[in-house]
């Protein structure tokens, strides 16, 4: 059969009509909507992202408590003369007549030890409490959060006479160097830790008279208690080689039997359940077993009057095993 030759012409007209001033519109929409791609996904959602998991398992953060915001970078060259001001004014190292400024400085369970210890001094017009605690935060990931820089900023704003420290509840992961990975708690893993403890300390002393170091509680997660035992062992050999007194806590939390607890006696020899459901971070009561602890130790060293008392208080000190330093 033959087919017409205008058949073919017919066919092919709304081709043209379609075709052809589609191009010219794409084109067109080519030249004068180009622009340029898209910015790469930032940096600090990149690390948040591939930092989740260890956020996760190590700790149930809560925001900070700080009302003022975060001062600015001192980048702009308007800032300079305020900072001078600043080193050059004399300010009283104690700011209230005879206070002792007490400064707790750390990670998610720096802020737990901080509830605690400032109940504990809420009525003493002796002892003064202030705080610098970032959750999710720590000495591994300074391009997340970098201590050193925050820290100088927060020694230029206050003044305090001792300092409490904790970290290490979110390190259990590499560190980035120089454009290298150190696997965690590898050799140059642990070297590169140590020196970022030991800034951290130096820091500290530009300040602060006395420094005390608080090592890791004992955690549910077996897999856990083995990395925070070898933090252990690097705190206690940095506190100890720059002369600061280390907190050894990790004989608290126990049971009869030495294993992990979420219940135990409160300051009054009550039970009540003392950690959270992480496994981690403390409950109220928690919170001020962990500072009494801690506040019982510094007592030894320095002194701190118009302390709290418990006239019902169990004697805690035999209530518990006090278990040999993990891993030797």
């Amino acid at each position: 059969m033959r087919i017409p030759v205008e058949d073919f012409g017919a066919a092919s007209k709304p081709r043209r009509r379609i075709v052809v001033p589609g191009l010219l519109t794409l084109c067109v929409a080519v030249m004068l909507g180009f622009a340029p791609p898209a910015p790469a996904q930032a940096a600090e959602d990149i690390i948040l992202s591939a930092n989740l998991m260890d956020l996760l398992r190590g700790s149930k953060d809560t925001e900070e408590l700080d009302a003022k915001p975060e001062a600015p970078e001192d980048t702009p060259t308007t800032k300079e003369p305020a900072k001078k001001n600043r080193q050059t004014t004399a300010t009283p190292k104690k700011v209230d007549a005879g206070a002792t400024r007490l400064a707790v400085v750390g990670d998610s369970l720096a802020q737990d030890l901080w509830f605690g210890v400032q109940r504990h001094f809420r009525k003493s017009k002796d002892v003064k409490v202030v705080r610098f605690t970032k959750s999710a935060s720590g000495l591994v990931r300074d391009d997340n959060y970098d201590w050193n820089k925050k820290l100088k900023r927060f020694i230029r704003k206050e003044n305090f006479d001792i300092a409490v420290v904790v970290f290490g509840g979110n390190d259990r992961q590499e560190i980035r160097l120089k454009g290298k990975r150190l696997p965690r708690f590898g050799e140059p893993w642990t070297a590169e830790y140590g020196n970022r403890v030991d800034r951290i300390i130096e820091l500290l002393k530009s300040e602060a008279d006395t420094i005390f170091w608080v090592g890791l509680p004992v955690v549910r997660s077996g897999r856990m208690e083995k990395d925070y035992k070898k933090l252990y062992k690097i705190y206690r050999a940095r506190a100890a080689a720059s002369g600061i007194q280390y907190v050894d806590i990790w004989h608290l939390f126990r049971d009869e039997d030495g294993e992990y607890t979420s219940f135990g006696p409160d300051l009054r020899g009550v039970k009540r359940r003392l950690r959270q459901d992480d496994g981690l971070h403390f409950t109220l009561p928690g919170q001020g077993r962990f500072a009494d602890e801690v506040v019982k130790i510094m007592r030894k060293t320095v002194q701190l009057s118009h302390l709290p008392t418990y006239p019902k208080r169990a004697d805690l000190g035999t209530s518990l095993p006090v278990l040999p330093v993990p891993g030797g």
